[in-house]
């Protein structure tokens, strides 16, 4: 894990992904962070992804996943996390 400081108003930067990561606000023991990211990117908090994963899994939806969606395409996305009909945020 690479670990790096920054401050207020400060980045960090994923040149090969497109993502930008900014420190918006520190207060106390909370840090408020800015996640710039292409529209193909999913971008989650670690416990909403892991009950998406959880839901997704119990549905058997990775395997629904059409083999001729191109990863970029953000029907892919859908089509991974269940695609129509099938709310992997359900209960949430």
């Amino acid at each position: 894990m690479l670990v790096l400081s920054r401050k207020v108003g400060e980045r960090i930067v994923l040149p090969e992904t497109g993502v930008s990561i900014s420190v918006l606000a520190i207060r106390g023991k909370r840090v408020r962070i800015g996640i710039e990211a292409p529209r193909t990117a999913s971008v989650h908090r670690e416990e909403v992804w892991c009950r998406i994963a959880d839901a997704v899994g119990r549905a058997g939806s990775a395997e629904r996943v059409s083999d001729d969606l191109d990863e970029g395409d953000p029907r892919a996305h859908e089509a991974w996390l269940g695609g129509a009909g099938v709310s992997p945020l359900e209960g949430i």
